[in-house]
């Protein structure tokens, strides 16, 4: 392993040490770290994929895309007098910090050949970053996300609220974007919908995050970072919002789908259904952001104080079982018309709980009244 150069990365504070290392060193390194990076994803299938090529490309020798890692351990020296054998003593003093920010899937494929002995006679780059701190991690890992396989943009924003990840969540089950499961009960939600509905709450815009948002977003963070009583208010918030969907669920007798005998003529739809039972309406983006984006607005407005404020008011909620179907009826409605689709459900939903909490609404604490009032306000504005 030998340093061959290193540059000052000012944006994130670190120094980044280019690397040339042997592939069979790396192989040895990687095997001990590959699970370190918990905002990474799962591995890809490599079956027919460039992944299966690149296997035969480096037993032919051909150069091999450079790894970039990251550690937060501190250089014993300034980074000029830094010499190849602390490189060395850095990577292997704490294993557990070392962690692969892009590559990760390259490195899958090296690990299935590391014993081919043609390994021996090759090298290959690494750009480790030194003294990083987890801002650094996330913006970096973002801004290299542009390889074969990239992250979605739902695992981007978990990525961003990853540090808020392990807050206390009740009786809450929350699933990953690497968890690859979906929503089946009343307790299941996903966490970027969560990460969704409370930047919308932060925001007061039931528009979800775009890459570029993603980027700008992490200055907020990085300000935030250490301040507990934001970590906080995310998980008070989402319990905030578990606390209506259950209140909805428990007055709608657990609504679900019924028959179509049983469904009146006015009230039919054409196309699927957006949601057959409370969590399939309410666990998921769409309602969340507007749920966050609606409650905001009613605080800057006045009109109430604070999100707290609603959670009295759930027992006083009127929901006839009619009403849901009448929502997917004025979903399905909006669809048609809608030319994105997505963001017309979100401001839906917005202009739903505005007129459902807003005291000053006629529609205060009447569900169908305020799905019609949504329905109009929503078809006019789009």
């Amino acid at each position: 392993m030998k340093i061959t150069s290193r540059i000052r990365d000012k944006k994130i504070n670190a120094t980044c040490f280019q690397l040339e290392m042997s592939i069979v060193d790396y192989a040895k390194i990687a095997e001990k770290v590959i699970d370190n990076n918990k905002l990474q994803r799962r591995r890809v299938s490599s079956n027919g994929s460039v992944y299966s090529l690149l296997k035969q490309d480096i037993l032919d020798g051909c150069i091999f895309p450079p790894i970039v890692l990251a550690t937060s351990n501190m250089l014993k020296k300034d980074d000029v007098h830094t010499n190849n054998e602390d490189i060395v003593e850095l990577i292997n003093t704490d294993l557990e910090k070392l962690k692969i920010l892009d590559g990760l899937q390259r490195t899958y494929t090296l690990l299935d050949i590391k014993d081919d002995p043609k390994l021996e006679d090759y090298t290959l780059r690494v750009d480790l970053y030194v003294n990083i701190n987890d801002i650094g991690i996330m913006y970096r890992m973002l801004t290299l996300n542009t390889g074969q396989t990239p992250m979605s943009l739902r695992q981007q924003v978990e990525m961003l609220y990853s540090n808020y990840a392990d807050s206390n969540f009740g009786d809450i089950n929350i699933i990953r974007q690497v968890d690859d499961e979906s929503v089946k009960s009343i307790n299941d939600f996903k966490y970027s919908d969560l990460v969704d509905g409370y930047n919308s709450y932060l925001e007061s815009n039931e528009t979800p995050l775009d890459r570029y948002s993603l980027l700008e977003m992490i200055k907020v963070i990085e300000s935030i970072a250490n301040a507990e009583v934001t970590k906080a208010d995310f998980p008070h918030f989402v319990k905030i919002y578990y606390s209506f969907v259950n209140t909805i669920n428990k007055k709608s007798n657990f609504w679900v789908w019924p028959d179509k005998t049983e469904i009146p003529d006015h009230l039919t739809i054409e196309g699927t259904p957006f949601g057959k039972n409370i969590y399939r309406v309410f666990n998921r983006s769409q309602s969340l952001t507007g749920f966050g984006a609606a409650i905001s607005q009613l605080i800057t407005n006045k009109s109430i104080k604070k999100i707290e404020d609603i959670v009295e008011l759930y027992d006083e909620l009127t929901i006839d079982n009619s009403d849901l179907l009448l929502l997917n009826k004025v979903i399905d409605d909006i669809k048609k018309e809608a030319k994105k689709i997505g963001d017309s459900q979100r401001l839906f939903f917005k202009f739903l709980f505005r007129s459902l909490f807003d005291p000053e609404s006629e529609e205060y604490l009447n569900f169908k009244k305020s799905i019609e009032r949504a329905s109009r306000r929503t078809l006019a504005n789009i």
